[in-house]
This record gives C-alpha cells, structure tokens and sequence, in this order.
C-alpha cells in the first residue's frame, strides 16, 4: 500500500544519508582538509581523536624567492644541507637520513713568544677564525717585539728632530771599521765638504784633498804638479 511504500522510501532517505556521512566522515579524515581550530590546512591521518601526524609526498619543487610562499620538499632541503656542508669544509657533511657531521677546523697555533705550536681543532667557523686571530695576534705582536728589539741594538739611529744620523752612539769603543767580511777596505762614498778648521772633527773627500794638493803644487812653482792623487 501507499504508507508501506512511504515507509520504505524513509528507510532508504535514512540509508543514504548515513552512507553520505561515513563517506564524507572518511574524506575528512584521510584528506588535507582546512582546519578552523588550527586555521591551517591540516594532513593528520585516524579516526575521531586518534588522528596523527602524516606526510605528503610528490609534492613538486616549489619556488625558492624572496616572495615565494610555496611549499618546498625534502629533496630541495637536502641540496641546500649538501651545499652547506661543501662550503663549510672541515669534514662537514649531511647524509640521507637529515643528520650533520660536524666539521673539524684545524689551525696552528703560536706561542706568545712567536714560536710555533701545535695544531688545535675547533668545531665551529667561528672558534676556528677565533683561533687564527689569536694565532695573528701573537706573530704580531712578536714581530713588534722584535723590531723594537732591533731598533734599540742598532748602531746606526737618526734624531727626529735634528736629523742628525749617529753611529753607535749608544755603545762604547773609539774606532769603526767599515771593511767587508773578508777582511778589505770598502770606499765611502757621497760624503759632504767636512770643514777644515783647528778644532774639526769632519771627514774631508776626496775633493778637498785634491783641491789642497793642486793648491800646494802651484805654490810650489818650478813645475810641480798635482794629477791623479799624485
């Protein structure tokens, strides 16, 4: 009769209506579907409260730009971790399961006295750099040492005010000999006109002594002559 049929034609409302439900129910939890509690889309996978965290995969190489908001993969990660690794050195390096190597730095060291030391190992760029400024600091600082050193024990020093170049004025003795490793006698060359009074104590040249033995020889007369030194 009719009410039979009405009767059945609910049932089968009712049916479709719960199909409806466990379908579009198993979408939302398989699914990337929006989430208004985290107002993001969300890629947790389970039933009711049980759901966890899942992935997605596929997904394309996104654009890597200074305004880009796509999503960008494992692989993309993975080369830019291998590059790091390249650049910093050391034995750094990123494997296939996301972990580092830590890299191993190694720099000389010197003493404070300028001598060479050991080699130290940092793990950082910025320790080992720290390390080479240390190193730097004490070569420096020798080096300052040293030209000081050198500065104090030279014989030859020139006043800066007056300009007045002294040779060994600091040490004792009363001679200076300028001859070379061998034992010969060097010339001296370029010194200025000396003055020629009672009291001087300036070398004269060359040019002096002849100007005097021409001078001398004129004087003489009869012929006498001064060439050559002689």
């Amino acid at each position: 009769d009719i009410g039979s049929a009405f009767t059945g034609l609910n049932n089968n409302i009712k049916n479709v209506n719960q199909r409806i439900k466990e379908v579009s129910e198993g979408v939302a939890q398989d699914s990337l579907s929006w989430s208004k509690e985290d107002d993001a889309f969300v890629a947790k996978h389970g039933e009711n409260e049980q759901k966890v965290n899942s992935k997605i995969k596929f997904l394309q190489n996104g654009d890597i730009s200074e305004s880009s908001t796509e999503a960008v993969n494992g692989s993309q990660l993975y080369s830019l971790n291998k590059m790091f690794a390249t650049y910093f050195g050391g034995g750094a390096g990123y494997n296939d399961k996301g972990e580092w190597s830590a890299p191993s730095f190694k720099v000389v060291q010197f003493a404070s006295d300028g001598t060479l030391g050991e080699e130290k190992s940092y793990d950082t760029v910025a320790d080992a750099f720290g390390g080479v400024n240390s190193a730097f600091t004490n070569i420096h600082n020798e080096l300052k040492n040293e030209i000081s050193k050198v500065e104090d024990e030279s014989l030859v020093k020139q006043d800066k005010d007056s300009k007045v170049i002294a040779i060994g004025g600091e040490t004792d003795g009363t001679s200076i000999s300028i001859t070379n490793s061998g034992g010969t006698a060097r010339t001296l060359s370029g010194v200025k006109d000396g003055a020629l009074s009672e009291a001087s104590t300036e070398a004269v040249n060359g040019s002096q002594l002849y100007s005097l033995g021409d001078k001398v020889a004129t004087y003489l007369g009869g012929g006498a002559k001064y060439e050559n030194g002689e």
